[in-house]
């Protein structure tokens, strides 16, 4: 889950809620919200979040990758930036067809819905 994510990395930075919440321009009850998973970032803020807590979005939204372990080389960072961009352009072309409203936070409920579909889309392409 998202909330689960955003809070470890938090956690490893070392920051408190409230610490982060002054980072991220918003209300220690939003960011409450968010690690509770009662409420979803919207893609802007999980943007900001990712560069605020020095992981990546992939990071925050699938838990995937490991939190910082050190010095990033290059290429993994290349990599990293072009999986970035990647989300984001997906979400933008979610908004773009209506699937998702810019500047709303997601619902756990819209959230697994879409991971739902990319497991299907990417198991597909993976055959």
């Amino acid at each position: 889950m998202i909330g689960e994510n955003i809070r470890a990395a938090r956690e490893a930075k070392g920051y408190k809620q409230i610490d982060l919440a002054r980072r991220m321009h918003i209300s220690p009850t939003r960011l409450n919200f968010w690690e509770k998973n009662k409420r979803e970032p919207n893609i802007q803020m999980l943007q900001k979040l990712s560069y605020v807590l020095e992981v990546s979005c992939d990071y925050l939204i699938f838990g995937k990758e490991a939190l910082k372990r050190g010095p990033v080389l290059t290429e993994e960072k290349q990599v990293q930036d072009i999986l970035d961009q990647n989300t984001i352009k997906l979400a933008q072309k979610l908004i773009k067809a209506g699937v998702l409203k810019e500047g709303e936070d997601l619902t756990q409920g819209q959230l697994e819905k879409i991971l739902r579909v990319l497991r299907i889309v990417l198991e597909d392409v993976d055959e």
